[in-house]
């Protein structure tokens, strides 16, 4: 509840008399009451009276007037009570009076609402396209009450919160967002709703403007630009593996506005390495602001050119994106040796002779190097054996050799370099004593050497050599080397050579698994673990055996150190040829927790080696140098070795990329990082495809390089892991990634390998670029090669070239066609690796890839593209584009001149000339074309009418000669361009209309109220100028009603209801027609009104005015929703409604306008009558009777409605005396005929007066009809009807049935809410159909809802006119379920027009059965209350009743005795008793009670029973005109034996209807009684039915009626006698012959041949309704048999029986084969539509087996 706030304002004096300048009240509520204390005081020095006036309002009280006598400085409180009643304004004074002044208080109560404060406008400034910009501004509550609110924005603004909830005093935060879409002003009005029905606003303006940023790139060192304007090229230049190289970038915004942009890498989505990166992938420059790029090269793989994009992009930029091409050289160092063969001569053993070697790095990179020996168990000592050589420096390495014993030496070492491949060090020398001295071996020995392994004699021994060279079986060479001269003695046993690289040679050797080259000698462990040995004083020994594959002895000698910690014996043997022997290894360690290795060298040559005798100079050969690893420690197998401290330069190993089957090298570089030797053991199982090598030792030293192995078997990407164990424990185990890849020369073309060129012409040249891109990762060579002839019309640069990894080249082609014609030319390019340029040609893997070259040739003439377009539906008055390419293909220039023409065509005004006024607008109408160049012409049109244009562009050509004049030019033909254009405006039309079911308002009855086929033509027709003046929807006038600017008015009639019956609503189905959106909107007056300032504001309204205010104020007219847009072909339900809550006739105009279309006055009209006043609705003050040809003996009966809209029966008539008057102006000929001119109509219900229009003359007839309501009023209705004479209309005015007539559609496409089922089809039309014939139709009932429903047919009555049959007429329909219906309509009398809506009340079952609960009991409970009765104190029971009497409220009464039992126990315990007597309905004191309540308005009790379900009201729609049997037969001879005629009633439809109970109480008189016997009556049947109703055993015979089988005899009826026969079929030969003429002889012939037959049975209808079709057969021949006995007729004999031909001209038989035939189709459609049986499958033949012979 709201409390009373304080007054506000200052204490003001008034002539010594301190009082508040106003008493206020806030926060009030209606009904309240709120007293406030108005205090004055006196502050003069003397006494003061004074007297007060008390308000003059009711609303605010106080004190009953007296004198207040102040005295000084004393004070005086009034009490002000302010009691407010509705919310409102209040204001009132309380005056003072004293002897000489007066002064005056004012009272004030205000209404407290909530006000929201915002700033009016919000600038966003500029922002770029698809950009975001945000603003943050407040939202204010000023108020004291908490204010909802919620936002409306649209455009490219967006607020958030959109809604919420501010409290008292208050503030929010509003972040408003600015995302613009195109470059241009945006002005969006923001609109704040607030208040509890959100109906107060706050207006914000929010303006921004998007405009296109414009970004520029620019560089440092290495930034160029290419050829392509959009590409930029960034160059790294040589960039060391393992290093990163940076390079900035500058982006510059040249425009105004923050430009978004981002950055884009095509190679990610690639699968492929990345070696470029790039430090941001988007971001914001500001205006006029730089933003600096990084973009880093990191190599991963030495000796690669690496290539790469960047594509950099304003978001919302126009122009292309700007490409960044990264190029880089990936490098490493680049070590040297000066000396690869280092030669000691012959040295003492002991002493020492010393070689020096110098290292140099010729690169920018410092190198890490390794020589592979173990120089602690060697005769060949370095002064070191790994390091780092620097950048551009040099390092002399020291070598010493001391042999330790006399045999020849050498030794191919290998010189590891980290990233490089490795180098060869061949070392060699001979020690000697003096009493031994072998052979001396020289640098030009080692060459011969190799000479010898080429030709395969190195597995000869020397002195096998001498003895051939001795036999000149062998020879020498010119560089001293031995040669075979007869090979074929040799062959056998020469052993084959195969060149090896470097790589190749040092992982043979390394590898002892896979040789490539088989050995001399070899050795079967070259890698001895003697794992742990924790004791040191206990020793391990192993074996290892080494093979001679040679012819010769060989000796072999093992090099130990001194320490003997790894031995071998025997340390020297001889193995004969082709033998092998066996050593043995012994590990003595000497300290504990110590890891050890060694690698041993044995030395095995021949044997006639160790004597330099043996041997000559030309048969020198160097021994072989076998080594072993021997590794070991003495760790316990328990105790974990010291922790490993080691590092890898890379943790991703990338190998080169190779083609197939080729092996890839790469090397790695370990570290020790500890003063530790580290153990380290690549394991075997997880190497899979890779090799290491060493692949297990011990680091002693800073560096160990590592060299890795790979060999892909197929064309695709490796990727794995190895790991390395180090020192033997599984803690220390690192995993290392392993990439590699194999590939095939790939090259991908653009286009799909097509390159187009455009149409040349002769002897000209057209030039492109066409793209390819290298997508593997090796450099490839290519070279485009083509056919000889097509070389001198294509031409590429460059043809032939090298293109890197990931690199895209433009090539440059020429096409210079030289004919006429179209060429296709193929052009291969082959595609090799730039590696294998250096082999053999047979020896190069080469790829092919096929490149289509398309041109064409042509001559040169101005040509337009495109010469024929169509600008498709424009709207009239808006205006379209398209841009036209003139191209000139000629060698000169042309001078050209255009010139334009158009027609027109389609419904045009014919006033309107078709070639003035053209709409066409071209930009230029002349100029000049440069030769082989092309100019763009922007074509405008402009339609002005909805028709067709058709436009021609012709053009004048001329070229220049030397003398300055023009040479005319022929052109085949002068025509340009073509062009077409339709006007068009958008259209909207009404597809569907309904009503709600409690409207009791059929489709075809809205249809006509609201007019909508009038409204349909309207919106189909164009608009008038005025219609289009404001293309959209906006407030363009000062005045409260604004003028109109259509003269299309349309009404639409919401008819007539009592008050506070339920609201009339319409759906309504819009639907856009057009080929273009359509935007709609109804507009209130109010709709139109400028917003004015106050002072513009005109106080005076005019009584117009004022109405419509009173009609949107009180909402009687509703629409939802009042706008909208529509798609082509989409729809939308528009709802309107009114509401009967005010007796009035109601308009309101309302304008129904389309954007760039009609603008429609629509006038709703609705009508609201007191519930007990008589009222008649007429929607028009005329009718139209469908036209009649003159000349036609029998005119149809037409149809004229009158509809009941009041609330009491209302009595009608006719005048017909205008009719007679211009029946006397007619030659006494009834024009228009009334058939029933009186008659009543009950509430809610329709009467049908019938007319028949007769014109004599073909004209058009008029007659004004008085129509007399009687104690009502007289309604003036204007008839007309038009009557054409048939013979010069012909075909043009066909026979209708008024269902072509207008558009109501006969399917229903608006769902209704809570809509319980819907019919398939809601109008049928039988057409047009000859008397005394029965059509028929079948249409489904479908249950949409989700319970159970109940549907029955108001089928109307049998009459003499028609005859309705709908079957089932009433069943259930469960969930989803649906009914087959067949519609059987028959009419007889008079031919007529019909029209008939037949109403089906659908009832939900769950609905009624709860219904059904509640009123079972409430009986219960009114029976208990008529026999119960509650007896209180007297005294306390008179008063209530004394009360209630004088209130008129029996509930009061009830309210207040129950709470005075609650409270009092006494009472309560004598509430019930037993009954005393009978409640009876008809106490007379009730009654006047009951009278005296409702005329108070007020209800005696709470006893009401349940309100029942409404049941909803389907219409189904019902169309035909009937014709007699002469005028169908003349219009329609070929549909006449289409229809079965009921020939049985013919002419006699009197008797035929005597059959119906309907037609038997039409025929009884109607007998008059008073208002007294009525109620006599009333009230005897009303207690019969109680009494039934009660009883209980008629009850129980009622329902045993339902269980009770179908007795026989009920399948049989009586039979019409002969007599009756006879008599009836004279009375129709009779009739028939009279009315026989020659024009109709064929029908009447054959219906006369039927009936002229005698005493032939009649199958009465019953008798064809209700007759079982098994039994028919039986009851034809009894017919049969009993009308033959009893008839005389010569032709029939009775023996032979009556012939199939006879029988069935018998009217009844052939009823019945009409009967079982329907039947028939009826059951097979009903099976067919519940898929029991399938009419569209083919036919099962069944093969029967064959019959076996007995």
């Amino acid at each position: 509840m709201a409390v009373a706030t304080e007054s506000v304002g200052h204490v003001v004096n008034h002539y010594g008399i301190e009082a508040p300048k106003q008493i206020l009240w806030k926060g009030w509520e209606p009904g309240g009451e709120y007293t406030k204390q108005l205090v004055i005081k006196n502050s003069n020095v003397k006494t003061q009276k004074l007297q007060f006036q008390v308000p003059t309002t009711r609303y605010f009280t106080t004190l009953y007037p007296k004198v207040i006598t102040l005295s000084a400085g004393t004070t005086f409180t009034l009490p002000i009570t302010f009691r407010p009643l509705e919310k409102n304004i209040y204001e009132d004074q309380i005056q003072f009076k004293a002897k000489d002044y007066t002064f005056k208080i004012p009272v004030k109560a205000v209404l407290i609402e909530p006000v929201l404060i915002a700033p009016k406008l919000q600038n966003f400034g500029m922002c770029a396209v698809n950009d975001v910009r945000e603003s943050t501004f407040e939202l204010k509550n000023t108020s004291e009450l908490m204010a909802a609110f919620q936002w409306d924005v649209t455009g490219p603004f967006t607020v958030e919160p959109m809604n919420g909830i501010l409290e008292p005093k208050t503030t929010c935060a509003i972040h408003a967002t600015f995302h613009p879409k195109e470059a241009h002003c945006n002005k969006v009005t923001a609109v704040c709703k607030y208040g509890s029905d959100y109906t107060k606003t706050r207006i914000v303006q929010l303006e921004g403007i998007g405009k296109y940023p414009h970004i520029v790139i620019n560089g440092q060192s290495g930034f160029s630009h290419s050829n392509d304007e959009n590409e930029t090229i960034v160059n790294f230049g040589d960039v060391p593996v393992g290093t990163k190289q940076e390079k900035w970038i500058e982006l510059r915004n040249l425009s105004l506005v923050s430009a978004p942009y981002h950055i884009m890498q095509p190679s990610k989505e690639d699968d492929i390495e990345i070696y470029y990166t790039c430090n941001k992938v988007g971001g914001v420059i500001p205006p006029n602001g730089v933003e600096k790029i990084q973009l880093v090269y990191y190599p991963k793989t030495v000796k690669e050119r690496n290539i790469d994009y960047f594509s950099i992009s304003a978001i919302s930029s126009t122009t292309k994106a700007i490409v960044i091409k990264c190029e880089g050289n990936a490098i490493g160092s680049k070590i040297d040796i000066d000396h690869c063969m280092i030669g000691f001569g012959s040295t003492t053993i002991g002493q020492e002779a010393t070689r020096v070697i110098t290292l140099s790095n010729h690169s920018s990179v410092p190198g890490y190097f390794q020589f592979g020996i173990d120089d602690d168990n060697s005769v060949f000592k370095f002064s070191k054996t790994c390091g780092q050589l620097l950048a551009n420096h040099s390092e002399a390495i020291k070598i010493i050799f001391k042999p330790t014993l006399t045999i020849s030496y050498y030794k191919k070492i290998f010189l590891l370099i980290h990233n490089q491949e490795p180098r060869e060090i061949e070392l060699f020398g001979s020690g000697f004593t003096e009493q031994e001295r072998p052979a001396v071996i020289q640098a030009k020995h080692v060459q011969r050497f190799r000479k010898l392994e080429e030709r395969g004699l190195t597995v000869f021994p020397p002195e096998f050599l001498n003895e051939m060279l001795k036999e000149n079986k062998l020879e020498l060479d010119d560089q001293g080397a031995i040669l075979v001269r007869e090979a074929e003695a040799f062959e056998p046993y020469l052993r084959p050579y195969i060149p090896l690289t470097t790589q190749e040679e040092y992982f043979d050797l390394a590898d002892n698994m896979e040789k490539i080259i088989s050995p001399h000698v070899s050795l079967d462990l070259q890698h001895v673990n003697f794992g742990s040995c924790p004791n040191i004083k206990s020793f391990e020994q192993r074996n290892i055996t080494i093979a001679n594959h040679t012819r010769g002895k060989i000796c072999c000698c093992w090099i130990t150190n001194i320490q003997n910690i790894f031995s071998i014996t025997p340390e020297m043997t001889t193995i004969q040829p082709l033998k092998s022997a066996s050593f043995t290894v012994t590990f003595k360690p000497n300290s504990p927790n110590q890891f050890y290795q060694a690698e041993l060298e044995c030395y095995a040559g021949y044997k006639s080696m160790r004597e330099y005798r043996l041997v000559t100079d030309n048969t020198v050969m160097p021994p072989w140098c076998i080594t072993v690893t021997l590794s070991g420690h003495t760790f316990h197998s328990t105790v974990d070795s010291y922790l490993p401290r080691y590092k890898f330069d890379s943790h991703e190993l990338i190998f080169p990329t190779v083609s197939t089957n080729e092996e890839t090298y790469r090397t790695l570089l370990l570290s020790n990082a500890g003063s530790n030797p580290v153990a380290y053991e690549f394991l075997e199982e997880q190497l899979g495809q890779t090799t290491v090598i060493p692949r297990k030792g011990l680091l002693h030293k800073e560096y160990q390089i590592l060299s890795l192995k790979m060999k892909p078997d197929g064309s695709k990407i490796y990727k794995s892991t190895i790991q390395c164990k180090f020192n033997e424990s599984e803690k220390h185990i690192q995993t290392l990634k392993v990439n590699c890849a194999a590939e095939v020369p790939r090259i991908h073309l653009d286009n799909d390998a097509a390159l187009y060129f455009k149409p040349t012409g002769l002897e000209t040249t057209s030039v492109r670029n066409y793209a390819i891109k290298n997508v593997t990762k090796l450099p490839i060579r290519f070279q485009w090669r083509m056919h000889s002839s097509d070389q001198s019309i294509i031409e590429v640069e460059p043809s032939t070239g090298i293109i890197y990894p990931n690199e895209v080249q433009n090539h440059r082609w020429t096409f210079t066609p030289k004919d006429e014609v179209k060429y296709m030319m193929k052009v291969y390019l082959r595609a090799y690796f730039d590696k294998d340029c250096n082999l053999p040609s047979d020896q190069i893997r080469k790829s092919s890839f096929l490149l289509r070259v398309i041109g064409e040739g042509s001559k040169g003439d101005i040509e337009a593209e495109p010469a024929q377009f169509s600008f498709g539906n424009v709207v009239v008055g808006s205006t379209a584009t398209q841009t036209i390419t003139l191209s000139n293909s000629s060698k000169c220039n042309l001078i050209y001149q255009l010139s334009y023409e158009q027609s027109i065509s389609g419904p045009y005004d014919h006033n309107y000339p078709s070639n003035d006024d053209i709409i066409l607008k071209l930009d230029k109408t002349e100029g000049v074309i440069p030769a082989r160049s092309m100019i763009n012409l922007t074509a405008s049109v402009k339609p002005k009418q909805r028709i067709e244009y058709k436009l021609c562009i012709r053009y004048k050509l001329s070229t220049p000669a030397p003398d300055g004049s023009n040479h005319a030019i022929e052109c085949s033909d002068p025509l340009l361009c073509r062009m077409t254009v339709t006007g068009i405006y958008p259209t909207v039309k009404i597809v569907d209309a309904r009503c709600s079911s409690l409207s009791n308002i059929s489709k075809v009855g809205l249809w006509k109220l609201f007019n909508l086929d009038s409204f349909n033509m309207t919106m189909s027709s164009d608009p008038s100028p005025a219609e289009t003046m404001y293309s959209v929807v906006t407030r363009h006038s000062t005045r409260r009603r604004p003028p109109v600017n259509t003269k299309a008015v349309i009404d639409f009639n919401f008819g007539s209801a009592p008050v506070n019956s339920p609201p009339c609503t319409a759906f309504l189905m819009l639907k856009n027609t057009g080929p273009v959106p359509t935007e709609w909107a109804f507009l209130f007056p109010t709709d139109f009104q400028l917003d004015l300032e106050f002072w513009a504001e005109n106080g005076d309204y005019t009584r117009d005015e004022l109405y419509d205010m009173h009609v949107m104020d009180n909402r009687l007219f509703n629409i939802t929703p009042n706008k909208g847009s529509l798609q082509p072909d989409q729809t939308q339900i528009v709802t309107f409604s009114y509401r009967h809550i005010m007796p009035n006739t109601d308009r309101l105009p309302v304008i129904f306008k389309v954007s760039k279309g009609r603008e429609v006055l629509i006038n709703f009209v609705g009508v609201t009558v007191e519930a007990t006043a008589k009222y008649v609705h007429f929607p028009s003050n005329t009718h139209q009777f469908m036209a009649m040809p003159i000349g036609s003996i029998t005119y149809p009966k037409q149809i004229y409605e009158l509809y009941n809209g009041g609330g009491q029966t209302v009595s009608y008539e006719l005048d017909l005396s205008p009719c007679d008057n211009l029946k006397m102006d007619n030659y006494h000929c009834n024009i228009f005929q009334c058939l029933n001119p009186t008659g009543q109509i009950a509430p809610g219900h329709r009467a049908q007066i019938e007319w028949v229009f007769s014109p004599i003359e073909a004209k058009s007839y008029s007659v004004d009809v008085p129509v007399h309501i009687l104690g009502v009023e007289t309604h003036l209705v204007t008839f007309c009807g038009v009557g054409y004479d048939q013979r010069f209309m012909g075909d043009s005015m066909p026979f209708t049935d008024q269902s072509d007539i207008t558009s109501v559609p006969p399917t229903q496409l608006i769902n209704i809410p809570n809509q319980l089922a819907y019919l398939s089809q809601e109008r049928i039309s039988f057409g047009n159909l000859p008397l005394y014939s029965h059509e028929r139709r079948m249409i489904f009932l479908i249950n949409k809802s989700n319970h159970v429903i109940s549907y029955h047919w108001k089928v109307p009555a049998k009459t003499s006119h028609q005859n309705i049959v709908i079957q089932p007429s009433e069943g259930r329909l469960a969930q989803g379920d649906w009914v087959l219906l067949k519609v059987d309509f028959s009419s007889y009398s008079v031919p007529s027009f019909f029209e008939i809506d037949v109403p089906c009340e659908v009832i939900d079952e769950t609905e009624m059965m709860e219904y059904n609960k509640k009123y079972n009991l409430w009986e219960i409970k009114e029976e208990e209350r008529k026999h119960t009765f509650t007896i209180t104190e007297e005294n306390v029971g008179k008063e209530r009743i004394d009360e209630y009497e004088e209130n008129g409220s029996e509930s009061n009464y009830k309210d207040q005795t129950q709470t005075d039992s609650n409270g009092d126990p006494i009472t309560k315990k004598y509430q019930a008793l037993p009954p005393i007597k009978p409640f009876l309905q008809s106490d007379t004191r009730l009654l006047e009670k009951s009278v005296k309540s409702q005329r108070s308005g007020k209800k005696i009790d709470n006893h009401d029973p349940p309100a029942k379900p409404q049941p909803f009201i389907l219409y189904l729609g019902l169309t035909a005109r009937t014709h007699s049997l002469n005028d169908y037969q003349a219009n329609f001879p070929d549909k006449v034996n289409k229809f079965h005629l009921d020939r049985s009633i013919d002419g006699n439809y009197k008797e035929y209807l005597m059959d119906s109970p309907a037609s038997l109480d039409e025929n009884l008189p109607s007998t008059m009684c008073t208002f007294e016997e009525k109620d006599i009556l009333a009230n005897a049947i009303s207690d019969m039915i109680k009494n039934l109703v009660r009883d209980h055993d008629f009850i129980d015979v009622i329902s045993n009626l339902y269980t009770e089988p179908v007795p026989y005899f009920k399948q049989l009826d009586r039979f019409q006698g002969s007599s009756d026969l006879n008599i009836h079929r004279e009375s129709n030969e009779t009739k028939n012959i009279d009315q026989a003429q020659p024009a109709t002889a064929t029908l009447s012939d054959q219906l006369d041949q039927s009936w002229q037959l005698e005493s032939k049975p009649k199958i009465t209808t019953a008798e064809k309704k209700d007759a079982n079709l098994n039994g028919i057969d039986q009851l034809i021949s009894n017919q049969i048999q009993e009308s033959v006995e009893r008839t005389d007729v010569d032709d029939i004999e009775i023996d032979e029986g009556l012939s199939h031909e006879n029988l069935i001209r018998i009217p009844e038989v052939s009823n019945i084969i009409e009967s079982v035939l329907e039947n028939t189709i009826l059951n097979i459609l009903t099976e067919a539509s519940t898929e029991e049986i399938s009419l569209t499958n083919r036919p099962r033949v069944i093969a029967l087996p064959p019959h076996s012979k007995h």
